[in-house]
């Protein structure tokens, strides 16, 4: 069956993605190559920091529409993995640390889910984020420089095989997902306060076997 589901942002979203140098740089280590400078940090013409330049290389945007921002699905299913870790599918424990078989009765159809404003209908804003963050390496403290969404929420297509699982079950799912887990940096999961929602609009748009 097939579903429209709409979340609402309860806290803040803050985001982090990584930038495309840090990607490449990742690639060529792998290969064993040289790693290719990385770009410094972007600034102003009196060289203190362009804060707004440095949050716009951790937004996620549409590649088919760069003007979109949005939130990658993955993160969404991300959350929802680790929620499985508190359900059983009849005698099986939907997630473990290291498997799920959510994807087998379980997806959302699109990659990129937009960032709206459940308030006004329109493209959600950001505002540049500084706080203190943590090195995970290292332990040492560093400053943070993210985009923060204060409004925010997102609509998307879930297929879920109804065969195989209750759409409740899913639905207890998605629900521990968006207080316990959330999505986004320093969300519930990472001890943060960030990235929990809830779900306002759950409707079945098609009755057809779920998800292949």
């Amino acid at each position: 069956m097939l579903y429209t589901i709409t979340l609402k942002g309860q806290t803040p979203l803050l985001l982090h993605a990584m930038t495309q140098e840090t990607l490449l740089g990742l690639l060529n280590k792998g290969a064993g190559k040289n790693k290719n400078e990385a770009k410094g940090t972007p600034t102003h013409k009196d060289g203190t920091p362009d804060l707004e330049a440095i949050c716009r290389q951790h937004l996620y945007t549409d590649p088919c529409d760069e003007s979109k921002l949005v939130l990658p699905s993955t993160m969404l299913f991300a959350a929802m993995r680790e929620a499985g870790r508190q359900f059983k599918l009849g005698k099986q424990q939907i997630s473990t640390r290291d498997s799920t078989t959510l994807p087998s009765f379980f997806s959302i159809l699109e990659e990129h889910l937009q960032l709206m404003n459940p308030d006004t209908g329109e493209p959600a804003k950001w505002e540049v984020d500084v706080r203190r963050g943590v090195n995970q390496a290292n332990k040492a403290a560093v400053c943070a420089v993210r985009p923060i969404f204060r409004r925010w929420g997102v609509t998307f297509t879930a297929s879920i095989n109804t065969d195989r699982c209750e759409d409740t079950l899913v639905r207890s799912i998605l629900d521990e997902a968006a207080t316990a887990v959330g999505v986004g940096s320093f969300r519930p999961q990472r001890g943060g306060p960030f990235g929990r929602f809830t779900v306002v609009n759950w409707e079945v748009v098609e009755q057809k076997a779920a998800a292949e």
